[in-house]
């Protein structure tokens, strides 16, 4: 234990853990700064319908919890996913009160665009969150298509781009479970809409979360 404790100290010193929301260099034992920590709402950004599920999510699209993301997802940053998950699972606990999940999946990458990123951040940041809860963690679904970016494209042309391209996968049995969904950022809702479509076909119940949603245009409860 000894040797791997002076191996990480010495890669600390090359290779300083960040904070995920404004990147200065924190300590090995914390997950964001102390100022950062401070700006953190208590108040959660969205409760709404992805299709006929409901969907949570932590935060707006903007500020330090958009930079967070970006520098997650685009920058090979894997380690902040331990600091992103905590309020999340908050979330989560705070708006499915009581609720006893099954399982936790995450919406997937297409395999290309796993191996240009080098992992899936939904479900990275979806691991962290079923071990916070205490549910299995399952691999639930594929994306057997690649489609045109979401961002690219206009609210209208979104759910058509994803319709048909997910399919599931699961070795275990759905039927009657309760499914938690995640994502890592929600906009318009078609994504989570379509995971969920071929998830309930399977006689399961699925509730969606993401860290962030960049549109408030969806159909609020």
């Amino acid at each position: 234990m000894g040797i791997f404790k002076s191996i990480n100290r010495i890669l600390h010193i090359f290779y300083p853990k960040r904070c995920p929301y404004c990147g200065c260099i924190i300590t090995e034992k914390d997950m964001e700064c102390a100022d950062c920590r401070g700006k953190i709402p208590s108040v959660f950004a969205m409760r709404a319908f992805v299709g006929k599920n409901p969907c949570v999510a932590a935060f707006s699209y903007t500020g330090m919890f958009r930079r967070a993301m970006l520098d997650f997802k685009f920058k090979g940053r894997k380690y902040y996913s331990a600091a992103l998950a905590q309020p999340l699972a908050v979330c989560i606990q705070t708006y499915y009160d009581g609720m006893d999940f099954d399982f936790v999946t995450a919406v997937p990458l297409h395999k290309s665009s796993r191996r240009f990123r080098r992992f899936n951040q939904s479900e990275v940041l979806a691991r962290e969150v079923a071990g916070i809860l205490e549910v299995p963690y399952a691999e639930l679904l594929r994306k057997t298509r690649k489609n045109q970016a979401q961002h690219t494209l206009k609210r209208r042309e979104r759910e058509a781009n994803v319709k048909g391209v997910y399919t599931v996968c699961a070795k275990e049995e759905l039927k009657n479970k309760k499914i938690l969904l995640i994502d890592d950022i929600v906009t318009t809702g078609s994504t989570l809409a379509e995971c969920c479509r071929v998830l309930c076909k399977k006689g399961c119940f699925t509730y969606c979360a993401a860290f962030c949603c960049a549109d408030q245009k969806i159909n609020v409860y």
